[in-house]
């Protein structure tokens, strides 16, 4: 049932201190500024309460506002101002079909704030508190009208205040809870130490076209997180995004708790999780190549940088090395410290006797990236021509298990000074070749792998080709005849257990074990890499190969040794194997400092 939930505020509480201004207003609205305000102050003190906010509602603001023209006319604050309609009648006819209405009225100075006015509702008596603060309404319009406070002073000029809440219902004015639905239950949020960063999630009404869904958002660990907004009003279809800010004071856990009035869903939780990064230098090269062209005999320099693009407040540190006939590295230039967003020009020399190409080696103490190279080709113009030749052993190759490696070797014989460049191809089933491509200055040579790996179909033997294409004048072109013969062995992995759990600490590391088995058929070889990820773990050395066969397990060793800040992490093991039905197994990590 409708109520009248307001009375008249004395004016001797309210009106004190009224402020006789001239007819023409200070600013251009301001009673439409100060509807505004004490719209925001009502809400400001729902949420502050632990209340959902009202929604802004265009047919009660105007009706709000239209009775507070007829209080002004009247000089009287009533509810009802005969012939004036009452004020759930007033309601209807604005097209409101409230199932639950209430109302505040008050007179109120110019000189006094919005937020004053509502703290007045809140504290004069229990009716007009219950209706600021009323969970039986959704919706609310301020009207706001300046005009005298009475007949006899004209020039006083007061606020006349009309506050219209209500609840909308259907075409039978039956009222329609809504329907919640989250975007996600967890929220990660990555942030660099001491500098804020936001995530968000988001609240959605997916109720029927009358319905409302109203709740508040609430946090267990205030001290880590904050959010905003506090609370939500969404109509069908409507959707709030609610951003959460952690503070990156250190990595940290908690729930966002978001209460509904959807009966199905009155509470869900959104797990929180704020991880602090730590700072560290990134290292950056460029160009990632260096031509130096200088008449033959004519030494000449060319440069590329080295900069951190790392964290604020790290140093990046490290060398420069090169290789290849005829470069070297300024020794002036050849190591360096830099700061965050500094770089250093890095000064390549190459003596001009012959053309060479080479390699620049940038070391760093970038974790990511421990070292870069930089390609560099040095052509000494005007010398005599330098001839390639090529020189490729074995011939064939006879593969007789699967998989399998074998190898041939690519050399340049020719001219010193000459440089043999080609190209590496495949063909038959089975078959693949690493590299693909070769670039080698006089007496250099180059392994290339072959490994065959058993068709799904066909029958030994499978034959194939490796084609080297070079620069060779003379024998452009050579092949390697392919042969297989396979025995059927097939290698398959086991590894136990499939979680490592860790207690230690920065001073008293732990280290624990996983154990890598070849349950396959006899004669079958597992190869096994292990890659470890994550903060504080290590396996020795950095990167394990295996070979395991069957009845002999290799045991794998993990370290846990915590960074200086961190109370927890996890990580993974993973164990790539040419198991051809399980390539990859994963070992989970979790650390704990104690």
């Amino acid at each position: 049932m409708p109520i009248r939930k307001a009375s008249r505020l004395a004016g001797c509480l309210l009106l004190t201190g009224w402020l006789l201004v001239s007819a023409a207003p200070a600013k251009a609205d301001p009673s439409s500024d100060f509807a505004k305000a004490v719209f925001d102050a009502a809400n400001a003190a729902r949420l502050q309460n632990g209340l959902f906010p009202l929604a802004p509602d265009a047919r009660l603001a105007a009706t709000s506002r239209a009775h507070s023209q007829v209080m002004v006319s009247n000089f009287l604050q009533e509810h009802q101002i005969p012939p004036e309609l009452a004020p759930g009648d007033r309601f209807t006819a604005a097209g409101y079909r409230w199932n639950y209405w209430r109302e505040n009225l008050a007179e109120w100075p110019i000189t006094s704030s919005a937020a004053d006015l509502v703290q007045t509702w809140l504290t004069a008596d229990a009716t007009h508190r219950d209706n600021v603060l009323a969970t039986n309404v959704w919706d609310m319009g301020i009207g706001v009208v300046i005009g005298p406070a009475d007949a006899q002073h004209p020039d006083s000029l007061v606020f006349w205040v009309t506050q219209d809440m209500g609840r909308e219902g259907d075409a039978n004015f039956n009222v329609h809870l809504g329907k919640f639905q989250i975007s996600s239950p967890q929220l990660t949020v990555n942030a660099a130490a001491n500098t804020p960063a936001t995530g968000t999630f988001t609240i959605t009404n997916v109720g029927d076209s009358f319905s409302r869904l109203v709740g508040v958002v609430s946090l267990d660990n205030t001290g880590d997180f904050t959010l905003s907004p506090a609370g939500y009003n969404l109509k069908p279809g409507q959707s709030q995004l609610v951003t959460v800010t952690f503070l990156a004071k250190r990595s940290a856990t908690g729930h966002a708790t978001v209460s509904s009035n959807d009966p199905a869903h009155a509470t869900a939780s959104v797990s929180l999780t704020g991880n602090v990064k730590v700072a560290a230098p990134a290292v950056h090269v460029n160009p990632a190549s260096v031509t130096i062209s200088t008449p033959q005999g004519t030494p000449a320099t060319s440069t590329f940088t080295v900069a951190n693009a790392g964290d604020a407040g790290t140093t990046l540190t490290g060398s420069v090395s090169v290789s290849g006939s005829g470069f070297s590295v300024d020794p002036n230039t050849a190591n360096f410290s830099l700061g965050a967003n500094q770089g250093q020009a890095i000064t390549i020399r190459f003596d001009g006797a012959q053309s060479s190409n080479g390699t620049a080696t940038v070391t760093s103490n970038d974790p990511a990236l421990g070292s870069l190279s930089v390609s560099l080709k040095g052509t000494a113009v005007g010398g005599p021509s330098k001839k390639a030749r090529i020189k490729v052993a074995p011939g064939s190759l006879s593969f007789n298990k699967s998989p399998q490696t074998l190898t041939f070797q690519i050399r340049n014989t020719g001219d010193a000074g000459s440089t043999l460049t080609g190209s590496v191809a495949v063909s038959g089933g089975g078959y693949s070749i690493d590299p693909a491509s070769f670039s080698l200055a006089t007496g250099q040579s180059q392994t290339v792998r072959v490994t065959f790996q058993k068709p799904a179909a066909g029958n030994a033997p499978f034959n194939g080709t490796a084609t080297v294409t070079s620069n060779d004048a003379s024998k452009g072109t050579l092949f390697v005849g392919l042969t297989a013969r396979p025995s059927v062995s097939i290698a398959q992995v086991k590894v136990t257990p499939l979680r490592l759990n860790f207690r230690a600490s920065a001073s008293n590391p732990q280290t624990r074990t996983f154990r890598v088995s070849n349950v396959g058929s006899a004669g079958s070889v597992l190869s096994v890499n292990v890659q470890v990820v994550g903060n504080g773990f290590s396996v020795a050395p950095a990167t394990v190969n295996l070979n395991v066969i069957p009845g002999h397990p290799q045991v794998v060793k993990i370290t846990y040794q915590p960074p200086a800040g961190v109370l927890s992490s996890s990580g993974t093991a993973t164990v790539a194997s040419n198991d051809p039905n399980r390539s990859t197994v994963t070992v989970h990590l979790n650390g704990v400092k104690k």
